[in-house]
């Protein structure tokens, strides 16, 4: 496991988009986009229940994550662990909105259908537990 150092822990303290990478089943990486927070030494995010994401995650614990800002980035990798209880994981989704919320330039475009529905649907929790640490720029 890696400690955050307090450049790093400060860079990902500010809401940056992240773009995370899963194992699909034929082995390629798969990557999407999220919000993320940062919990101690571990980052945690949420994904509809269902989805590749999840079925990946829950398949095969190896993830990484990337952080930029322009040149400056960080990217993480190690395992994670998923939490179900809808309590939890609600409340953290909710905290992450207003975390992104505040620091948006505009409002976000209407969600088109198929957002929408993700969005409605129980998420997951995932904590990822870094290994491994990679940045540019940051210290």
């Amino acid at each position: 496991m890696s400690k955050l150092s307090p450049p790093i822990r400060e860079f990902l303290e500010a809401p940056h988009f992240a773009v995370i990478a899963t194992i699909a089943n034929d082995g390629v990486p798969h990557q999407t986009v999220v919000w993320y927070a940062v919990d101690g030494d571990d980052i945690v995010f949420s994904v509809p229940k269902g989805t590749m994401k999840h079925r990946n995650l829950a398949r095969d614990a190896r993830m990484s994550i990337c952080m930029e800002d322009g040149f400056r980035y960080v990217s993480l990798s190690g395992s994670v662990s998923l939490e179900e209880d809808q309590s939890i994981v609600r409340a953290e989704y909710l905290g992450m909105g207003a975390r992104y919320a505040g620091a948006m330039p505009s409002r976000p475009p209407a969600p088109s259908a198929k957002s929408a529905e993700l969005m409605s649907r129980e998420r997951v929790g995932v904590r990822l537990t870094v290994d491994h640490i990679i940045s540019q720029g940051i210290e």
